[in-house]
């Protein structure tokens, strides 16, 4: 049981959460290339801005 609490946490649950962080981060590019017709990518810097600030 132990086994399955620990794979259920470590391995479904962070890779959702980084799933959901790769889907952001593409779904940010798709919208503001559809608007602007060119592509834009801070969205790389802002996601890792954000996450060093989480860090610290």
């Amino acid at each position: 049981m132990n086994e399955l609490i620990f794979f259920f946490n470590k391995v479904i649950i962070s890779g959702m959460v980084l799933g959901s962080i790769y889907a952001l981060g593409a779904i940010g590019i798709t919208l503001i290339f559809g608007i602007l017709r060119f592509a834009h990518f801070a969205h790389g810097d802002m996601m890792t801005m954000g996450a060093f600030i989480t860090f610290y």
